[in-house]
């Protein structure tokens, strides 16, 4: 039986082995396929150069008054850097 080794208590058949192999790689394929379909699909969450000047202003308001209460004149202080 020249395409069988037996490893241990196990008997291996090196053509189940190539069979499983390339089941593996073909489902590997359509796995890599699928993935890159849910990417097209779903566009990655913008980067901070896209956000929109109302986005970045509430993103600033949270950290500019890590939580304290918003003054007006804080608030017009914040504003007038965005400018």
């Amino acid at each position: 039986m020249p395409n069988q080794y037996t490893g241990g208590d196990k008997l291996y058949d090196i053509s189940a082995i190539d069979t499983r192999l390339t089941e593996l790689e073909r489902e590997k394929h359509q796995l890599i396929a699928l993935r890159e379909k849910l990417q097209k699909s779903r566009p990655t969450p913008p980067v901070s150069g896209s956000f929109s000047p109302e986005q970045k202003k509430a993103m600033g308001y949270t950290i500019f008054f890590s939580g304290e209460s918003a003054s007006t004149d804080k608030a017009k202080q914040f504003e007038a850097v965005l400018v």
